[in-house]
């Protein structure tokens, strides 16, 4: 980039600056984002969501072990009875039980599969939710960066129009001495003097805030009177940049995903209708003595082993089921018009960082031809000077014009990048 501070030969250079640029400071605030931190737990959340519904692929073995005394309070011997659930055994003694339990879904005409889908495509949300986050952050930090970048370019531009305004003032003073210049023509070169010192001032308090709002994102601290920041790459302004993918965006991605996850559900939803069938299996050990607990251990044998097939199948829900099934067909309904609503926006918001990018390029055209004109002048101004036609009073503004529209043309290219920039970041999808 073409800059305007070749001419700050006028000052001199900080001493141990701090040296950003928007790279680094991107890099940065990516290691150190809590919210892209946020956003990755999420993922592994979901994959270890998708791990606890794959169970259910897998058969289900329960174990059991019951010690126990029985205490009848009847003399008489009665049979066993079950009321509903409730088993009512007979006889006093120590008893106990192991047993296990086996059991596995056989079929369910694909509710496990709909479930798992369900499931990736939350992962897949959750997914795009980061890179989203970290589109927006990047973009986020050229809008920061390019502010700050401004306002030290405008601090850097007034510091040298205040050691020329200084000069001048001078040497208004010594001609108001030799009695060539009135009063009138000091205090205007005064006020020169002051306005570029407020005008420095004013930045210098918009760079700090600039830089704390960085801050904020790199962890890092910044001192306003020592940083120096990097101009953006001036050949990127040469590079080509492609159609946005906006299928390919984040926002795209995510609307996608559970778009496909409604999907699964209403799948899923009407398989509810269909039979499911599982396989049971029960082994059980079982001794007693109605005297003695070690006994009723030592007593332990094989008692029952069952192998058995269950048929479920809905019959009646009261209509529920069917209207689960209507609730997600319209909210997979909504999900298609979020995405329409949202690749719209996303169009719009490339059309307007495309043209920010246009116009911004005439108008920096427009200031060149204007940067140029002044130049000449500078050069007439300065021969008229070497043959003393004009006073050096005369040289010192038009040096000043020409960093007042040196800089306002940079101010245009920093903008301009930063558009092009940000134009790149959501073309890449």
């Amino acid at each position: 980039m073409a800059s305007i501070f070749l001419i700050l030969s006028l000052g001199q250079p900080l001493a141990l600056a701090d040296t950003l640029d928007l790279e680094t400071i991107t890099q940065q605030a990516i290691e150190r984002s809590f919210a892209l931190k946020i956003a990755q737990v999420d993922v592994k959340i979901g994959k270890v969501s998708e791990k606890v519904v794959k169970a259910d692929y897998y058969p289900t073995i329960k174990a059991s072990l019951n010690m126990e005394r029985l205490k009848s309070f009847q003399s008489q011997v009665q049979p066993v009875v079950a009321v509903n659930n409730t088993v009512l055994p007979y006889g006093t003694r120590f008893q106990n039980s192991v047993g296990v339990n086996a059991q596995y879904n056989l079929l369910d005409f694909g509710i496990r599969k709909r479930k798992l889908n369900m499931a990736q495509q939350e992962t897949h949300v959750k997914a795009a939710v980061y890179f989203q986050a970290l589109r927006d952050l990047r973009l986020k930090l050229i809008d920061l960066y390019a502010d700050a970048l401004s306002s030290y370019r405008m601090i850097q531009a007034n510091e040298a129009i205040l050691k020329l305004a200084q000069r001048g003032y001078q040497l208004k003073k010594r001609l108001y001495t030799a009695g060539t210049h009135s009063k009138v023509d000091v205090a205007e070169e005064a006020v020169q003097v002051a306005q570029a010192m407020d005008t420095i001032q004013v930045y210098r308090e918009k760079l700090a805030e600039q830089l704390e709002n960085l801050a904020y994102y790199t962890h890092e601290t910044y001192d306003p009177q020592s940083v120096d920041l990097t101009d953006f790459q001036a050949e990127e302004t040469n590079l080509p940049v492609g159609p946005a993918n906006l299928e390919n965006s984040p926002e795209a991605r995510q609307l996608d995903a559970q778009i496909q996850e409604k999907q699964a559900e209403i799948e899923m939803l009407q398989r509810q209708y269909l039979p499911q069938v599982s396989l049971y299996s029960y082994y059980n050990m079982y001794g007693s003595d109605t005297n003695s607990w070690s006994k009723s251990i030592g007593n332990l044998a094989q008692r029952t082993v069952s192998l058995g097939l269950n048929v479920n199948l809905p019959l009646f829900d009261g209509f529920k089921n069917q209207a689960n099934i209507q609730k997600a067909k319209l909210e997979q309904e909504k999900l298609r018009l979020q995405k329409e609503e949202k690749l719209a926006q996303l169009s719009q918001q490339v059309r307007l960082y495309q043209s920010q990018v246009e116009g911004q390029g005439v108008t920096l055209k427009t200031k060149a031809t204007l940067i140029n004109s002044t130049q000449d002048k500078l050069n007439l101004v300065e021969r008229l000077s070497d043959q003393q036609v004009v006073d050096q009073g005369q040289l010192i503004k038009e040096h000043i014009a020409r960093i007042q529209k040196q800089v306002d043309a940079e101010k245009v290219m920093i903008e301009q990048l930063a558009a092009l920039k940000k134009l790149k970041i959501l073309a890449e999808g």
